[in-house]
């Protein structure tokens, strides 16, 4: 797998979506996957941010540890985690658009083990699935923006 794009249009000003987005501390509260967020670092979200998100996905529960590399209020932010062999990369970035907010999120996957290397061709047969869930976390925090603004 090399980069799956999700984007989403939501009636709600960049500013009002991405403080929502980057909101990381009550990210369990927005997005009903996240069981729990366990802040790892103080102070105000931004690069150096550092956090354990714990999840369900495919139906087990998941954590991972992750942190902002890139922040530029209101228009993107970068999130990046080491797991299972792999090196994941998220790109949040927001355009305005028609009233509101154009979402792209791009997901990259870089296997860097012997065995993530030997399995990366699973990887496609998982696309699908890490569409959906990222598309559900769009729905979710599009529904949250849309009623705050």
């Amino acid at each position: 797998m090399s980069t799956l794009t999700v984007t989403k249009h939501i009636n709600a000003p960049p500013e009002v979506v991405f403080d929502l987005m980057t909101d990381i501390p009550h990210h369990a509260e927005n997005i009903s996957a996240i069981e729990r967020i366990e802040m790892l670092t103080d102070g105000p979200v931004g690069v150096g941010t550092r956090f354990r998100e714990t999840r369900i996905m495919f139906g087990k529960e998941t954590t991972e540890e992750m942190e902002v590399t890139g922040f530029q209020t209101p228009k993107r932010f970068t999130l990046e985690s080491d797991s299972c062999g792999c090196h994941y990369t998220v790109l949040h970035e927001l355009t305005p658009e028609k009233a509101g907010t154009l979402v792209k999120m791009e997901f990259h996957m870089q296997p860097k083990t012997f065995f993530a290397k030997l399995f990366s061709p699973l990887g496609k047969l998982m696309e699908g699935k890490i569409r959906s869930l990222l598309d559900t976390d769009l729905e979710e925090l599009k529904e949250r923006a849309e009623g705050a603004s």
